[in-house]
């Protein structure tokens, strides 16, 4: 019989699995993460027994390692199943969203390099090109999914597939996630010259 204490460090390496594979697609997770729950938890209580704490710290590096590397090749599958699912329209929206700004940011630099590299050289210029890319890839993300709904029943897939509510969803990002994002690009450089000079 096991002790109390190896019930809980099993319990919560559960636990820390179970969330850990939020890091794959939800349609992987829904066909294979009760098996790969269950392999996991045998696998744990296999290494705990023969080899106690020392072995579930292997096994966990292990199991980042691979989980890492699958999930990522998980997400690329994905795009490439739901880029075939996307017309060419569709393809190019997304595209003109997610890198016309970084277009726009190329140009301005072609333009003024001065000016526009002062967000390069600066802790608060790093800050704001992380916002831009994270904005931009969020933008991209919801978009595509948007474009790219399978034909489930949810009811977030029923209300996607109505034109009027895609076409106000995909609006509403390039408002709140694309047009920031530009506008960062545009006025990134003049924020950190003023935040610059307040703070001498």
């Amino acid at each position: 019989m096991r002790s109390p204490q190896t019930c809980r460090v099993l319990l919560l390496a559960e636990g820390a699995y179970r969330a850990m594979l939020l890091v794959y697609p939800a349609d992987h997770r829904c066909e294979y993460g009760p098996l790969m729950v269950q392999m996991f938890r045998d696998r744990c209580r296999d290494v705990r027994r023969q080899k106690g704490n020392r072995g579930l710290v292997r096994l966990w590096w292990r199991v980042l390692k691979d989980t890492l590397v699958t999930a990522v090749v998980e997400h690329l599958d994905e795009l490439k199943e739901r880029s075939r699912r996307m017309t060419k329209r569709q393809q190019t929206l997304v595209a003109v969203c997610a890198l016309g700004p970084l277009v726009l940011w190329v140009g301005l630099f072609v333009i003024n390099p001065a000016f526009t590299s002062r967000v390069l050289v600066n802790p608060l210029g790093w800050l704001i090109v992380m916002a831009v890319f994270l904005l931009l890839s969020l933008g991209y993300i919801l978009q595509r999914g948007v474009l790219t709904h399978s034909s489930e029943t949810s009811s977030m897939h029923l209300l996607m597939h109505r034109p009027a509510l895609r076409a106000a969803f995909l609006l509403g990002t390039v408002v709140l996630l694309v047009l920031p994002a530009a506008a960062l690009i545009i006025f990134g450089p003049a924020i950190v010259t003023l935040l610059t000079m307040t703070g001498q």
